[in-house]
């Protein structure tokens, strides 16, 4: 029986690459599109805050993965936390530096 199922280090890793997406989107509408379309406004107010708020969660549930994992360099979860501790430092960053 053949059955494809989304394990939970596979599920944080797809989120890791959503938030770490949305911000870089982010970044780009404001330093080089600069776009004023009045929808994707909304969406940015709409979804700032809630990534924001998951960007740790899910680095929690990344780090329990690798520890699970015996720090395999090769898995998902490592993957998960290099990407959300780049985002992190530089959405975070932006805060202070602009």
């Amino acid at each position: 029986m053949n059955t494809n199922s989304i394990n939970a280090k596979k599920l944080v890793l797809y989120g890791s690459m959503i938030t770490s997406l949305f911000f870089l989107m982010l970044y780009f509408n404001t330093v080089y599109f600069k776009s004023t379309f009045a929808l994707i406004g909304v969406f940015q107010e709409l979804l700032t805050i809630p990534f924001l708020l998951i960007q740790p969660v899910l680095l929690v549930l990344a780090f329990k993965g690798l520890i699970k994992e015996s720090y395999n360099v090769l898995s998902y979860s490592f993957l998960s936390v290099v990407m959300l501790l780049a985002s992190m430092s530089i959405t975070w960053s932006s805060f202070f530096l602009s």
